[in-house]
């Protein structure tokens, strides 16, 4: 049985990830075997989040410490928290994913930025494009206009090229 130190602790760690992520979402993972549990932690990381299985007791002394009452409600039976930081979809599609392959698992919540989330919102971040596909569209966005810019400009500087080398010729036949 751990003891008063290391549930403290605990409770600690659980807050600063309560605290500290921009996103995190309660799933109960129930059912699932452990290589299955495996492969979804290693899905998650490889997307940028962490999984971890929590201690219900813990995570709502937690929440209640951290000022996250409405959160506390989602720690109800088997436990476990991925937590997002920098890409906030892509574990939550790693997650999503997981949810629509097996009816075992179920996602009860989360919260974004200090608000509590529900399932449907859950699903509509996980359905946004990933990190790395907004800022392929960003570029490309971008691209479009600067190459119609710099088409533009070479044209008007190419222009000025020829009627300057024009006047030039001109004063050269005068001149001679």
């Amino acid at each position: 049985m751990a003891s008063r130190a290391e549930k403290r602790e605990k409770v600690e760690e659980i807050k600063q990830v309560m605290t500290g992520a921009e996103l995190w979402i309660v799933s109960d993972f129930r059912g699932l075997a452990v290589t299955e549990m495996q492969g979804l932690r290693r899905t998650i990381n490889e997307s940028g989040g962490q999984f971890g299985v929590t201690k219900n007791s813990l995570a709502r002394i937690a929440a209640a410490e951290a000022g996250l009452d409405a959160a506390i409600p989602l720690f109800d039976g088997p436990s476990a928290i991925t937590e997002c930081h920098d890409d906030l979809v892509g574990p939550a599609k790693a997650l999503w994913d997981v949810f629509q392959r097996d009816d075992r698992w179920v996602i009860r919540g989360g919260v974004l930025n200090g608000e509590l989330i529900s399932v449907d919102q859950v699903q509509k971040l996980a359905s946004l494009p990933g990190r790395e596909q907004m800022l392929a569209q960003v570029v490309g966005g971008i691209e479009g206009p600067l190459s119609g810019l710099v088409w533009t400009l070479d044209r008007v500087l190419s222009g000025l090229v020829y009627a300057l080398q024009g006047r030039l010729d001109q004063l050269q036949e005068s001149n001679a």
